[in-house]
């Protein structure tokens, strides 16, 4: 049976930020190439863009999968 004790000031986890990828202070217009390793997630291309809103409230970004100097990877854009 679970006992009914409850743990007391045990610190929350830190989560990836944004700043992990260097999406803190994303400038308007910039850009920036994540290369694709066998590893990279299907979802990472959504969570990428979720990372970088989070980090900068208000800003609107575009990602997109390409191919740059024969990598293939994604790109995002701050566009606002």
């Amino acid at each position: 049976m679970c006992e009914k004790k409850f743990d007391m000031d045990v610190p929350i986890p830190t989560i990836r930020s944004a700043d992990k990828y260097g999406l803190g202070d994303f400038p308007l217009n910039g850009s920036k190439f994540f290369p694709a390793t066998p590893y990279t997630s299907k979802y990472f291309r959504y969570n990428l863009s979720s990372m970088a809103k989070t980090a900068n409230p208000g800003a609107k970004f575009i990602t997109r999968s390409v191919v740059e100097g024969g990598k293939s990877g994604i790109r995002i854009w701050r566009t606002e």
